[in-house]
């Protein structure tokens, strides 16, 4: 139960504050999105180009994202 609620806080934050915050700041165009699978296993990686990949790739990637960094 307590997954289910995390992941239910995590997409109501994702969908509604950085979409809407992406939405005013950006003029943005996605290419490719239809290649990312919905289901089963992924691995992504980007290179970063500023601060705010982050977010923007947490509000324009069709799934949940895991992050993983490393120093």
């Amino acid at each position: 139960m307590k997954d289910r609620l995390q992941t239910i806080f995590y997409w109501l934050s994702v969908w509604t504050w950085i979409k809407l915050i992406l939405s005013i700041v950006t003029n943005r165009e996605i290419r490719g999105q239809e290649n990312i699978p919905r289901r089963g296993g992924v691995i992504f990686t980007c290179n970063h180009f500023s601060v705010g990949d982050s977010p923007i790739l947490t509000g324009i990637f069709p799934r949940r994202i895991v992050w993983m960094a490393k120093q």
